[in-house]
């Protein structure tokens, strides 16, 4: 029997008058429950059981929610089966995050479109920045894998995340919850829903998040890090002018000013013709070299022979405090440290507005169309970021810091008279002693910092038509979409050696597609259905360069070191960058995307699915980079993507254990991946390059089971396999010889662990009718990964400065972890209304892991980590009516 066609009537009307509750959703009351409930989800545009569409879909609940603790995006990915990712260094709110082994890449770059779709409430967020700002008012969460390119559109290959808001209630109502907990923990958020008449009403809701720094700075004064301090407000309308029409309005601000990430020293690379004899060479070149200590230490030891001026004296100071760093960095990589370290404070901060306008119209059995449902999604949203961030976890103060190799060792070179033969032994030493005054009279000697600004704007429209008849399901739409994204930045390397400079940018996108998607469901073959989709999409992107420097053509031979370097609030009046600043650029793409699904219904309780589905990410132009050689934009193509899965949907055992499963295989052509990409002054940019093709497949699984009545259990499965078919070669110097490093072999899939489990614990331990007591326990454990497809450099090993050979640096990895949550809740129901309190932790086993980690090349040497979050643990007081 085609328990699909039997309840789709009912499911059609229900998401035409959107009156869905959240009781729906719910897998289970454990209170009084003996078999797991139908879940419902709106993943195809209509209101579907989950267990009967043809998806994988992890869908989380507004109590799930609460359980399980999740605030932000980041704890989807100790939650949700199949999600990774991280936050970008240096920021706070910026979150890259990683489905089926599809990463985003780096979340603090405008030129970096999404690979994983987020929706909030129909509304497409177009970048990362702010993406990561806490949730609000949220009913449910749609996790979909796989490409979504028929329904979702670009930049979906991974898969979409929806996030669905509560609506007003039809009858007033309250909540407030505030809570406590250790490092300073305070929160508090309240919602209010006020009927205004029969078909008016709206709600308010607000919240504030607070918290002290997880860790403190080894730079005397200096802010720690990561700490938390947020706010934001939301307003919905919903309106029935009458029984066919609904209209709902939403308004939503959120702030954010927070210090960022702690980064940790735990490597340095080689230096120059040294990396030929190092381990690993040339594939996996080892990242614990004591090239650099050994270089300074040499240095060092000559400094007696030269003239005991005061700049001597004070470089062999600053030589001895390096040595002592050094060595005592290499000494603790395997350790999370309890300070970190920079010479600025990492502040972050995020203002982001939503506005969000739904319109739609029910109409009843339009004929040939069936029943039908017209719709207008209106989006409009703006994010302002600002990161400022050190980012070479290392403080280079001259009162309490270290002063960097390269600086030491450039420096000493000026006083042996060996960096330039054309210079006079005698000049090269004055310059030496001038740049050891400019390192004191500013008072540190920055490796890496940078300050940057994102205005970031965008504005949807989409308009669908969704209906059903007797054998027949459909959704058909256009769709709008553009923005406008401002990128100014500062950038500060290598002080006295390298200079301040800009890589800013604006982008713009203009897009437009045209999209259908029917199920079929013969009368004659009832068990079967088949679901075939399109979607059409043309876009436009554009580029205007805005480069600037204030470079010294001559380097520190040609004026005052100072000079060359300018704070933040002047770097756009720093000089243009000739061959650079002004140049635009123009790229259209055009894509066609679709999807065949089999179905399959075994009987009321088991169905199998088949389906091939396409999806494509978005071309584009890299700001933070100027293809020089060939005068022309960093342009990368489009990225596309194939995919096979077979899945299984299964309620066993009366209904009282549920298992799905499916397994998945992947092609990509010209897959997009960021990498680092170390520059000749020492500074960092993040590159954007088509890899060529890769193939993967993997396997999912879930089981959930009600023990008993009062206890749920459940457990998931993800393996995922493959790396790089092809992938764009390491080449040297051509100039020099032009060495050719083969990568297709080397590069690796990047922040997608191979395996991943999850296990959780649902139980209702004591129940007395108005009062229980509820445990929610959660763990997730998976396998280390690679925080980046390839860590690679291009060294000068022969000393006539062109970079002649390739390498690829051993990765710091992203730990094997084990993250166990739980929450322990009693609830008390009154005449006053409901009253819970809860005690939470997080990380409760204080698993210590690497969650990103990044190298500088060859220039700078430093390989850096963070780390995710430790123990920690809270109160709840939750009072609803």
């Amino acid at each position: 029997m085609n328990t699909k066609s039997t309840k789709q009537g009912v499911l059609c009307r229900t998401v035409l008058f959107g009156s869905i509750v959240a009781a729906n959703f719910a897998t289970v009351n454990t209170a009084s429950a003996a078999v797991l409930e139908e879940i419902i989800v709106t993943a195809q545009k209509r209101a579907e059981s989950l267990q009967e569409t043809p998806l994988s879909i992890s869908a989380m609940t507004s109590s799930d929610i609460e359980n399980k603790g999740v605030a932000e995006l980041t704890d989807l990915f100790a939650s949700t089966p199949g999600v990774s990712g991280y936050e970008a260094p240096s920021s706070r709110g910026n979150i890259s995050i990683s489905m089926r082994g599809i990463s985003a890449g780096n979340a603090n770059s405008v030129s970096v479109d999404p690979a994983n779709a987020i929706y909030i409430d129909g509304i497409f967020l177009g970048k990362s920045s702010g993406n990561g700002v806490d949730a609000m008012d949220l009913e449910r969460i749609e996790v979909l894998k796989g490409p979504q390119g028929t329904l979702y559109g670009r930049n979906s290959t991974g898969g979409a995340i929806n996030f669905i808001t509560k609506k007003p209630q039809e009858e007033l109502g309250a909540k407030v919850k505030v809570s406590a907990g250790d490092y300073g923990y305070r929160a508090a958020n309240a919602r209010v829903d006020v009927p205004l008449s029969d078909d008016l009403g709206i709600s308010l809701s607000g919240y504030k998040r607070e918290r002290d720094h997880l860790y403190d700075n080894s730079r005397a004064g200096g802010d720690g890090f990561e700490n938390i301090d947020r706010s934001g407000g939301r307003f919905s309308l919903a309106w029935r002018p009458t029984d066919a029409v609904t209209v709902d309005y939403s308004y939503s601000r959120d702030e954010l000013d927070e210090n960022g990430q702690g980064l940790d020293v735990v490597g340095f690379n080689p230096m120059g013709a040294g990396v030929l004899a190092a381990p690993g060479f040339p594939n996996n070149v080892s990242v614990l070299s004591r090239d650099r200590i050994n270089a300074v230490a040499a240095t060092k030891a000559g400094l007696g022979f030269l003239p005991q001026v005061a700049e001597v004296q004070q470089l062999d100071a600053w030589m001895t405090d390096y040595l002592a760093y050094a060595n005592d960095q290499l000494s603790s990589t395997s350790k999370r440290p309890s300070k970190f370290s920079n010479d600025m404070d990492q502040t972050s901060s995020n203002e982001v507005n939503g506005h969000s306008l739904s319109v739609a119209w029910q109409v009843d059995d339009l004929g040939v169309f069936g029943d039908v449902e017209f719709k207008s999604i209106t989006g409009v949203r703006e994010v302002e970021n600002f990161n400022q961030g050190d980012i070479d976890g290392m403080d280079n103060s001259v009162n309490g810091g270290v002063i960097h190799e390269l600086p030491l060792l450039t420096i000493g070179g000026l006083f042996f008279d060996s960096i330039s033969p054309n210079v006079p032994a005698a000049n090269e030493f004055a310059v030496g002693q001038a740049l050891v005054n400019a390192i004191l009279a500013r008072g540190d000697a920055p490796v890496f910092s940078n300050f940057a600004h994102i205005d970031h704007q965008q504005f949807s429209q989409e308009l669908q038509m969704v209906g059903a008849t007797d054998s027949l399901e459909y959704a058909i739409g256009v769709y709008y979409y553009d923005d406008e994204s401002e990128f100014r930045n500062n950038r500060t390397a290598s002080f006295p050696l390298a200079s301040s400079a800009t890589s800013s940018h604006d982008l713009t996108t203009e897009a437009s597609s045209v999209f259908a998607q029917a199920t079929w469901t013969p009368a004659d073959y009832s068990d079967w259905s088949f679901t075939g989709g399109l979607r059409y999409t043309h876009e436009k992107k554009t580029i205007d360069y805005l480069w600037r420097s204030s470079s010294n053509p001559f380097g520190f031979f040609g004026g005052p070191v100072a000079d060359n370097y300018v704070v933040d609030e002047l770097a756009e009046t720093q000089a243009e960058v000739a061959g650079v600043f002004g140049k635009s650029f123009e790229e259209n793409f055009y894509n066609l995307s679709g999807k065949f699904t089999v179905q399959y219904i075994i009987n009321d309780d088991m169905n199998v699915f088949a389906t091939y589905s396409t999806g494509y990410r978005s071309g584009g132009f890299n700001g933070d980079f100027y293809d020089s050689v060939n005068d022309n934009a960093d342009a990368f193509n489009e990225e596309t993507i194939e995919s096979y899965e077979i899945g299984l949907k299964s309620d066993l055992l009366d209904g009282r254990a549920r298992f799905n499963a499916s397994v998945y295989t992947y092609e990509y052509t010209d897959l997009q991946v960021s990498t680092l990409l170390p520059q000749s002054n020492g500074s960092v940019t993040s590159a954007i390059t088509n890899a060529g093709v890769a193939e993967r497949y993997g396997v999912e699984a879930s089981l959930e089971v009600a023990a008993t009545d009062a206890l749920i259990l459940t457990l998931s499965y993800n393996y995922i396999h493959g790396d790089y078919e092809e992938y764009p070669d390491s080449v040297g110097s051509t100039l020099d010889g032009g060495q050719v490093l083969e990568m297709s072999n080397i590069a690796q899939r990047g922040m997608s662990p191979s395996n991943q489990l999850m296990a959780g614990v649902d139980w209702t331990i004591l129940d007395k009718g108005d009062s229980s007591l509820h445990l929610s326990l959660n763990g997730s454990w998976s396998t280390e990964t690679v925080p980046i497809t390839a860590s690679v450099g291009n060294y000068d090993t022969n000393g006539n400065r062109l970079p002649d050979t390739p390498v690829v640096f051993e990765q710091a990895t992203v730990d094997e972890r084990t993250i166990v949550n739980g929450r322990l809740a009693w609830n008390l129901d009154t005449d006053s209304g409901n009253f819970t309190l809860a005690l939470w932790g997080k990380n409760m086993l204080d698993d210590e892991h690497r969650n990103f980690g990044f190298n500088y090349g060859d220039a700078l040497g430093l390989n850096l980590v963070q780390y995710g979050e430790p123990r920690t643990w809270g109160v709840d007081l939750i009072w609803e009516m």
